[in-house]
């Protein structure tokens, strides 16, 4: 697509796996403000280390990706109250 300019549909790009829901333009707003209540009910922190994965692990390879993912859980986990 971004080789050709070709265009696809909302449902083309779900079937490829580029998106994961399609909704009609009249659930647009009701299914942004859906998703905005559910990550305003998350633990701040848990969302700031899952920020950082995505950012960090952008181009590492699957393998590093999943390494530095256990150690920033791991560290996650035992800064929490309790552990």
């Amino acid at each position: 697509m971004v080789a050709t300019g070709e265009e696809i549909d909302g449902q083309e790009a779900e079937r490829l796996g580029l998106v994961t829901r399609v909704v009609t333009q009249n659930r647009l707003v009701s299914e942004g403000d859906r998703w905005v209540n559910l990550l305003v009910k998350q633990d701040r922190k848990a969302l700031a280390v899952c920020k950082e994965f995505f950012r960090k692990t952008a181009y590492l390879n699957p393998e590093d990706a999943a390494r530095y993912g256990v150690a920033l859980l791991a560290n996650f986990m035992s800064s929490k109250p309790g552990h």
